[in-house]
């Protein structure tokens, strides 16, 4: 692997943990940078963070696919009720 490119966790990981469900909370490219300057002084491009987000949606579709389990992707600015419902959903709380 290349320093500063993405790496898949094995699939064998997933099916070790079993997962219920899959959830991936998508944030603003431009504020995973600023984060992440704050976090680690560590600069990176918006244009690379996009593009890793995105490698990660289609890893987490593939992993759920592989699994049989439901993913849900969505917005943590404005979809936290979402998520939350989704992950409540089948758990009889």
């Amino acid at each position: 692997m290349k320093k500063g490119e993405p790496e898949r966790i094995p699939i064998e990981t997933f099916y070790g943990l079993n997962p219920s469900k899959i959830i991936i909370l998508k944030e603003k490219p431009e504020i995973i940078v600023e984060r992440r300057m704050v976090r680690d002084k560590q600069e990176v491009s918006v244009e690379d963070t996009k593009r890793f987000q995105d490698e990660e949606i289609a890893y987490g579709k593939e992993v759920a696919q592989k699994l049989g389990v439901q993913i849900g992707v969505f917005d943590a600015e404005n979809e936290n009720k979402k998520a939350a419902q989704f992950i409540l959903n089948d758990m009889n709380i």
